[in-house]
């Protein structure tokens, strides 16, 4: 079993595109769409929407399941009435609500929810 990381380990991961933009994650994955062309995604752990919704303004035909404990934070009637049918809010921990996904169905998953490794691998065995 894998021990706790601690803050100063580093993970090397190979870099796959280029991007020079930007230093925020709702910058560096719209670059990345706009190579991929995703069409329905979905991202855990959503607090107060700022990644799904700049995801959503720049792919007009992006649909977008936010998963979220407390979707509260984000889904507001005025995003309802914004974004209709295009974001879909699940309240929930994903581990139980990832079944109100159809399996097959996503073209990406952002996990932002939980950031310590176990969460993280449970957040992706789901």
């Amino acid at each position: 079993m894998r021990q706790k990381t601690l803050a100063n380990d580093k993970i090397k991961i190979k870099r796959t595109i280029e991007y020079t933009g930007p230093n925020k994650r709702d910058y560096f994955l719209a670059d990345l769409f706009k190579k991929i062309q995703p069409t329905v995604g979905c991202e855990v752990g959503v607090r107060n929407g700022r990644t799904t919704f700049h995801l959503l303004e720049a792919f007009p035909k992006l649909k977008m399941y936010a998963i979220d404990y407390d979707i509260k934070l984000f889904y507001k009637d005025n995003m309802i009435i914004k974004y209709g049918p295009r974001l879909k809010a699940i309240q929930g921990h994903s581990h139980t609500v990832h079944e109100q996904i159809e399996n097959g169905s996503l073209d990406f998953v952002f996990i932002d929810a939980s950031h310590d490794y176990d969460s993280v691998k449970g957040d992706i065995e789901y």
